[in-house]
């Protein structure tokens, strides 16, 4: 067989929901871990647009008052269709959002994942941060076990490993934080996991 006849495989690794939980010892999600760049790339542009329009969403429904006292400009009245318009748009950019990672976990269909995300969280929202964090944090060690590779090999052949030459993309883009639960919680239970929260209170995570 000719080198140019490999086969790009897809690799999956079972996720243990035991490792957040033990009530929830042997329940697994099958994550796919090396999918091609181009779509870790993507998730990080597709997190950036969700909170831009959830914060779009959550302005408009609730513009920031403005002390009666101070000489800035009364804010316009916005109509009920902006409102309907913001909360389209976020509704829009968070199914793309989920749609990516319905091919993460065990390709399953992008309403399925939508719905478990609202379901986690209004029930069990660690849980739905664990998910993502965890998702991104295999995909990283994917990548990362595999610079680890290339460095012993060098070295095994004499040379100086290269620590630096090489970087690895994370998933997520230039802002790998906006996928984690950390950044998520906070900015509150507003976050890209749920729906706009149009009055939403930070919440000391």
């Amino acid at each position: 067989m000719s080198i140019s006849d490999i086969k790009i495989k897809k690799v999956i690794r079972p996720m243990d929901l035991g490792e957040f939980q033990k009530e929830y010892k042997g329940t697994t999600i099958e994550v796919w871990v090396n999918p091609p760049i181009k779509m870790l790339q993507e998730v990080g542009k597709l997190s950036v647009e969700m909170e831009e329009a959830r914060v779009r969403a959550a302005l408009v429904h609730e513009p920031i008052q403005i002390d009666e006292n101070t000489e800035e400009n009364p804010q316009e009245e916005v109509t009920e269709g902006q409102i309907k318009a913001a909360a389209e748009k976020y509704e829009a950019a968070r199914r793309a959002y989920y749609t990516w990672y319905s091919k993460i976990w065990q390709d399953s269909p992008a309403d399925e994942i939508l719905e478990l995300a609202d379901r986690l969280q209004n029930e069990e929202p660690a849980l739905l941060y664990y998910l993502r964090d965890k998702t991104q944090k295999m995909i990283r060690d994917y990548l990362a076990s595999a610079k680890k590779t290339d460095a012993s090999v060098t070295c095994a052949g004499g040379r100086e490993a290269n620590n630096g030459s090489t970087s690895q993309p994370n998933p997520g883009g230039q802002d790998d934080q906006r996928l984690s639960g950390r950044a998520d919680l906070a900015r509150g239970s507003g976050g890209p996991s749920g729906r706009p929260d149009h009055g939403h209170q930070s919440a000391g995570e």
